[in-house]
């Protein structure tokens, strides 16, 4: 039994209440929520960790041949796993892949000409043809895919708020999740290649201040204390 609601006070920020694994208590678990523009143009949109697991799947199961399946599904991952912007999906051929022992599987992302950034991505994109699913597609065919999954997943769910997802909001909650995950916010940004301090915090540290701030101060010992 879920309990979904807006909490009071919290501005455009929704929750629900779930038992934790053991089934010993409830816990607080941040849910779906659409965060307006300050220009008022459109929204932005941040996922739950399940939802956007639940949203990946949804990408596998686009009632399409199973080619161009593959092709949503693996733009939807680096952009969702590995933040990379659609402009940066569409230049990502196959001999930028590369493995490491320290952080295993990494691309090398083109910026410019002669400069790349690193990033992460998951082990299921380990032998994911770039060349042949992602390489040179356009923006407009990218929008096309990615209205196919929000269809899917509102079919499923029934939260009319999926329809304003764009593959840069995958993006976002891939980058979103790192900083409440506590990783370091300067590592965060060689991931993602935001040259701002200022666009970065605005962005994404700011206006998730509370689990971030939480996050942080269990990482100090003596704040911890009884």
């Amino acid at each position: 039994m879920f309990h979904f609601g807006w909490v009071e006070g919290v501005k455009e920020r929704r929750y629900h209440l779930e038992w934790s694994k053991d089934e010993t208590e409830r816990v607080f678990c941040i849910i779906m929520r659409k965060i307006p523009f300050d220009s008022g143009k459109g929204y932005r949109l941040y996922l739950g960790e399940n939802e956007l697991s639940e949203y990946l799947s949804c990408a596998k199961q686009t009632p399409q041949r199973a080619n161009l399946r593959d092709k949503i599904s693996i733009s939807c991952l680096l952009a969702a796993r590995g933040g990379l912007r659609v402009s940066e999906i569409s230049k990502i051929t196959n001999d930028m892949r590369f493995n490491t022992d320290e952080r295993g599987l990494c691309l090398r992302v083109p910026e410019t000409k002669s400069q790349y950034r690193e990033t992460m991505i998951p082990p299921e994109l380990q032998w994911a043809d770039f060349n042949k699913y992602t390489h040179g597609t356009s923006r407009a065919t990218f929008s096309r895919w990615i209205k196919k999954v929000n269809e899917i997943y509102y079919e499923k769910t029934g939260d009319p708020d999926i329809h304003h997802l764009t593959y840069h909001d995958l993006r976002r909650n891939f980058i979103h999740r790192l900083v409440i995950l506590g990783l370091n916010i300067k590592y965060i940004q060689t991931l993602s290649g935001h040259k701002s301090d200022k666009v970065f915090y605005k962005h994404y540290v700011d206006i998730h201040s509370s689990e971030f701030g939480e996050n942080q101060r269990k990482l100090v010992p003596w704040l911890n204390s009884d």
